[in-house]
């Protein structure tokens, strides 16, 4: 079974986020947002045992596979991070917020 975490919960992710709870051989693990009413309500609501305000909590989890769904800004701290600790990444587009972050994450 692939663990999956989504960090970011909101936004584009509000309308996909389910479907990793109906992928046969994974399952949605944690599931991490800035606002942890959101968090805590998407865990409940989709069953997910892990949650939390903090990405580093998710990135330091025994997930397989980080989906990164977080405004653009963010993308190069959470997707180096993902890299450190050796996980497969989704990194949502665009990469970043500008080339400099892009040609980092490259």
């Amino acid at each position: 079974m692939v663990k999956v975490g989504l960090i970011g919960c909101g936004g584009m992710a509000s309308f996909y986020r389910k479907i990793y709870t109906e992928i046969p051989g994974a399952t949605l693990d944690f599931v991490v947002d800035v606002n942890e009413k959101t968090a805590k309500s998407v865990a409940e609501e989709l069953g997910v045992k892990n949650y939390s305000t903090d990405f580093n909590n998710c990135v330091n989890s025994d997930v397989d596979v980080i989906d990164i769904s977080t405004p653009n800004h963010l993308h190069k701290e959470q997707f180096a991070a993902a890299v450190k600790a050796g996980k497969h990444i989704i990194l949502q587009k665009p990469i970043s917020g500008s080339i400099e972050d892009a040609v980092e994450i490259l």
